[in-house]
């Protein structure tokens, strides 16, 4: 059994570049794009106000926590609290090849509080994802009220619905016993039982420190690969890696994130651009020479940030670039949207991030300005055309409430394999709902 106490975890805690990383929401396109979807049908799945009762537990939904995960197999995942302000992770079986999708089953995956396989006692969840079967990636936080050798977090998985098994935790050794994790960790991506995350550690005699990007196949950390260090440098630029931002994968194993650099010839200055952020992409598949490059030699952002990084099956990238309060929009390095951009439903005044369906096609919400109102918008754009799918003020096509307003991109699997969507909403009848999207 793995333990840490206050002393060790803040020592190790000390040691983090910042004291933390951060975690983790038309123009020329190509002329081979998918084809993007002409409607959606939307129903209601799940209403705040209602009850979850599972495993003895019975949970009444005050506030969604904001995330939605939608997987292959119809299952959901979303966090909540209740009027009781606990928190928790839940997951329910849609059956969508009904006419209208039916609830088939709910299920509490977490809750704060509950001691886990290892002995400790949850206290918070940070990053969490979900892969295209329902499985669970988690960050999760130790109460040391339970017991003070369980300091710092956690990554863990729950595996077919079997309860969260511990990956790698604070004060644990690996990398062949050369580094120790502080339990510090960044963003995390799971996708078909393989993990990326962002992590601080040190090494076991306490002579170095990082911050890493890791990839960790079936979850088993003896096959733990690093993929980027925090004073690399990042190839195809003169910058090395800092820290990372938001993290996407896919089970082809390309993945893309986000970088903060520094300029390795004027890290040292005052200049301003010594300092900045990096979009970078690579395959765990090839030698680790070539796995991790920026996307192209110019792409170091310094006057603004780069972020929302999402890669589609085929290895496209889609990010959002912020420069003086300008939004745009990319596929790789071609501008898709961009704020002051007309769209067929107004104005565009800010970019969020989307989320990928396996086609290639990438939704996303924006808020728009029309005559009447500013409000936000559900997007879908293949690279040579946008489409707005929902806007508030539509009308839910299930009982006729109007869309208030629209949650979407907190994660990046909204969409399943068939362009269904899972996302919240705000409705005029003063409901927030679960909503699940189908073509029509």
């Amino acid at each position: 059994m793995m333990y840490i106490n206050r002393r060790n975890f803040v020592k190790l805690s000390l040691t983090a570049l910042g004291g933390t990383i951060l975690t983790g929401c038309g123009g020329v396109g190509f002329s081979s794009a998918t084809p993007t979807p002409n409607g959606y049908q939307f129903y209601k799945v799940m209403t705040r106000g209602e009850t979850i009762i599972a495993d003895g537990e019975r949970f009444k939904i005050d506030l969604f926590g904001g995330s939605v995960h939608l997987s292959n197999n119809g299952i959901i995942t979303f966090d909540a609290v209740d009027e009781n302000k606990r928190k928790g992770i839940f997951q329910i079986g849609v059956d969508l090849n009904k006419r209208t999708p039916l609830v088939d089953w709910k299920r509490v995956a977490l809750l704060i509080g509950d001691e886990l396989a290892d002995e400790r006692v949850v206290s918070s969840y940070r990053s969490f994802d979900v892969d295209e079967h329902g499985n669970i990636a988690a960050v999760l936080e130790a109460d040391i009220r339970a017991s003070e050798d369980h300091y710092g977090a956690g990554l863990y998985v729950d595996v077919d619905q079997t309860g969260f098994e511990p990956v790698l935790i604070a004060g644990q050794t690996f990398n062949s016993g050369q580094s120790m994790s502080s339990g510090i960790f960044g963003d995390v991506s799971y996708s078909d039982k393989n993990v990326m995350t962002s992590a601080h550690h040190v090494a076991t005699d306490h002579s170095s420190k990082s911050d890493s990007l890791m990839h960790i196949p079936d979850s088993n950390l003896d096959d733990m690969n690093i993929l980027l260090s925090s004073g690399e440098i990042v190839t195809e630029t003169n910058h090395t890696a800092s820290s990372f931002g938001l993290i996407d994968h896919n089970s082809s194993g390309e993945y893309s994130t986000d970088v903060f650099v520094a300029n390795a010839t004027l890290a040292r200055s005052s200049e301003r651009n010594s300092q900045g952020s990096v979009k970078i992409k690579g395959n765990v598949n090839v030698p680790k020479n070539l796995q991790t490059r920026a996307i192209n030699a110019d792409s170091v952002v310094s006057d603004g940030a780069a972020y929302g990084t999402r890669i589609s099956s085929n290895g496209d990238i889609w990010s959002i670039q912020e420069i003086n309060d300008d939004m745009t929009l990319f596929k790789n390095d071609v501008v898709i949207i961009s704020t002051g951009d007309d769209t067929e439903v107004g104005e565009v005044l800010s970019i969020s991030p989307g989320a990928l369906g396996t086609d290639g096609t990438y939704y996303f919400t924006a808020i728009v300005q029309n005559s009447a109102f500013a409000a936000t918008t559900l997007f879908a754009a293949n690279g040579s055309e946008v489409i707005p799918i929902l806007s508030a003020a539509d009308i839910l096509s299930e009982n006729g409430a109007h869309i208030k307003d629209i949650l979407f991109g907190t994660t990046t699997k909204h969409v399943d394999s068939e362009n269904r969507l899972a996302f919240l909403c705000a409705l005029g009848d003063n409901t927030t709902s679960l909503i699940i999207g189908i073509p029509v």
